[in-house]
């Protein structure tokens, strides 16, 4: 909510006319963060020593899994919204 938020603002402070891109605006600015990150995280706790006992010996795969799965919500609500 932070993100639509702060994209509303940007969006009222460019003084958007089109309303595409004004909803465009605020669809990036909230879900601009849905990137590679969380993809990053979970290889490096599946890659740590400790954490095989955590999360099981398919960890990268199930991880990345989810991680994709994620990705293709966001980016789903995202354009849906434009």
């Amino acid at each position: 909510t932070l993100g639509a938020c702060l994209g509303f603002a940007l969006a009222l402070l460019l003084r958007v006319r089109d309303p595409t891109a004004f909803r465009l605006i605020i669809c990036c600015v909230a879900c601009g963060n849905m990137g590679n990150l969380p993809m990053v995280v979970i290889l490096a706790a599946c890659e740590a020593d400790r954490s095989h006992s955590l999360f099981g010996p398919e960890c990268s795969r199930h991880g990345v899994s989810y991680v994709c799965l994620g990705m293709w919500a966001a980016q789903t609500v995202q354009y849906s919204l434009i």
